[in-house]
């Protein structure tokens, strides 16, 4: 299996994944999409809301704003408070956490706007948990599609109609390819190709992965907790079966 680093920023990451199987490959993605660990508000009391929004709304708004990560006990919690009076418009900044290293990871997700003379009061309570449990623990996505193989077969009289109708831009004049990583298998070049000169073909054991990070961490840091989750599993498996 070998990877090879084809963009990256902060939050984000494109790979390439060869020598792999699709069953790995989906592993790689249910984990970051469904068993990364994460904090979010899980639960709010209100002490005060003249707002014309019901609790339960505003609370279920709070508890999908994104939370930063730091490592710590099982059943740690953190606190959140908030007050505001109108005329404003609340925003995710506003909710105030007991925990610097464990607070709002995006500031101006706007949660409601308060009239004159409106007021909103609550206090939260952040837990852990795994999007398995629940979409509001969802810190990263991830999605990968196979790698394109083209082939141009001896046949081809250059008509260059692939060239003009690729949504890529893909092949150069001379018929050459550009990057073939950005192919999406759309099979736009083989059904205009007269000659049906052109072959594309998802190419075995070859993937391009994108990863995005939704918190403090980096794309490559969440990338990296899913693939150490993956090998403590295995090796609890691999521990278990050699007991039976």
């Amino acid at each position: 299996m070998k990877v090879k680093i084809l963009k990256e920023k902060k939050n984000k990451l494109e790979f390439l994944l060869t020598d792999a199987s699709p069953a790995f490959a989906n592993a790689i993605r249910r984990t970051i999409v469904s068993g990364l660990e994460a904090f979010a508000i899980d639960e709010v009391r209100f002490s005060e809301n003249t707002s014309p929004i019901f609790n339960e709304y505003i609370a279920h708004r709070i508890g999908l704003i994104p939370l930063t990560y730091a490592k710590s006990a099982p059943d740690y919690e953190v606190n959140f408070s908030l007050s505001a009076t109108g005329p404003t418009t609340v925003y995710s900044k506003d909710l105030k956490s007991s925990d610097s290293s464990i607070k709002v990871a995006i500031k101006d997700i706007p949660i409601i706007v308060l009239a004159k003379k409106q007021t909103l009061r609550l206090t939260a309570v952040a837990r852990k948990g795994i999007p398995k449990k629940h979409a509001k623990f969802q810190s990263a996505f991830a999605s990968y599609g196979a790698l394109a193989d083209i082939t141009i077969g001896d046949n081809c009289d250059k008509c260059m109609k692939c060239v003009e109708i690729c949504p890529k831009n893909l092949f150069n004049k001379n018929l050459q390819i550009k990057k073939i990583e950005e192919c999406d298998l759309c099979g736009a070049c083989m059904e205009i190709c007269p000659k049906k000169a052109l072959i594309v073909k998802p190419s075995g054991g070859s993937f391009i992965f994108k990863v995005e990070s939704y918190n403090n961490l980096t794309a490559r840091e969440q990338l990296l907790r899913a693939t150490k989750l993956i090998r403590d599993n295995a090796k609890q498996l691999y521990e278990k079966i050699g007991k039976i």
